[in-house]
């Protein structure tokens, strides 16, 4: 039987506060490009205004720097959704060693999210309920690339075998665990952004340090949604299920 809602956010956070430390590198890097794209979008808005002929270089470069940080993005995920196995089964963390290798992961993880945005996407032309449905399905496909090194269809047929005989238990699983780590960042992020409003500075410079605090936040509280959907996906292979045959005819 696969865990119950309420054990999987209780275990992860009781992950998230034994390992915390282990997990503040990645928290770092998640947040990193943000702050290095708001800082180029400064000088861009600048240059737009007080350079107009470099405005065009400007925006290459912003699109340049924001392709490298969704690579990197993907990248600090994957190294930090094996850190998480590793503190969940025990393992030592080894934080630098995990992010280096992590690398080779990178182009296996886009291909299969590419696979699975087509999916989905084909399902909901179709109808809106067959979107849902493979959106289901291939949960744990990027998961089962990370941990267990399936590659690109073999990664979605992995993630259908732990979903199929069980779809509502898991999609609301998951479900759950989207409402619960969604209001815990509102709670977390709106008081704050506020705050943030209620002081005199230019509205530029007000929604810049809202994304930013919204993406520090979110930082943060990564390796409690993630950590919640691993332990989904580990109680899933942990307990397949079972098909029951039916009895030869005579």
């Amino acid at each position: 039987m696969l865990k119950s809602p309420t054990e999987i956010i209780v275990d992860s956070w009781n992950l998230y506060k034994k390992n915390w430390r282990g997990f503040l590198p990645f928290i770092i890097m998640l947040f990193l490009p943000t702050l290095i794209l708001s800082a180029i979008g400064t000088i861009s808005l600048y240059l737009s205004v007080y350079l107009p002929s470099a405005a065009l270089f400007s925006n290459i470069i912003i699109m340049l720097v924001f392709a490298a940080s969704m690579v990197f993005a993907i990248w600090v995920t994957t190294a930090l959704a094996r850190t998480i196995l590793d503190s969940l089964v025990g393992n030592q963390i080894k934080w630098k060693e995990t992010f280096s290798t992590s690398s080779a992961l990178i182009w296996p993880v886009i291909l299969v999210s590419l696979l699975i945005t087509l999916s989905v996407i084909g399902g909901t032309l179709l109808l809106i309920i067959p979107g849902i449905i493979f959106a289901v399905w291939y949960t744990f496909a990027s998961y089962a690339v990370i941990l267990d090194g399936a590659k690109g269809l073999n990664a979605l047929r992995a993630s259908k075998a732990l979903v199929v005989g069980r779809w509502w238990a898991v999609a609301g699983r998951i479900l759950f665990i989207a409402l619960v780590f969604g209001v815990l960042n509102a709670a977390l992020t709106y008081p704050l952004i506020f705050l943030i409003k209620m002081i005199p500075l230019p509205t530029f410079i007000q929604s810049a340090s809202a994304a930013i605090l919204s993406v520090v936040i979110n930082s943060f509280t990564a390796p409690l949604s993630a950590g919640a959907t691993i332990i989904l996906y580990q109680s899933a292979k942990q307990n397949p299920v079972v098909s029951t045959a039916l009895p030869p005819q005579i």
